[in-house]
């Protein structure tokens, strides 16, 4: 799903949280089988600093990720 494809869902769905949760949950799911996934295929050429720098932005971008789910359940555990 792209972006505009969630928050589009997000919007159209606002009171099923638990729908929009388990979204959230698949998408998130998909993205770190993507990051690994690449993230084994840059391993296997780790001794390139290029190679490295893109680890670390696939790690950042997956934590990024986690945050914004931990946002989002933290907004439906408080209502």
């Amino acid at each position: 799903m792209t972006k505009d494809e969630i928050l589009d869902f997000y919007e159209d769905n606002w009171e099923e949280h638990n729908t929009v949760f388990i979204m959230l949950s698949e998408e998130l799911s998909r993205f770190e089988t993507e990051i690994a996934y690449y993230k084994s295929k840059l391993l296997q050429n780790s001794d390139n600093d290029e190679n490295m720098k893109e680890i670390l932005h696939l790690k950042k971008l997956l934590q990024q990720c986690e945050d914004s789910l931990d946002e989002e359940r933290h907004k439906i555990e408080t209502k």
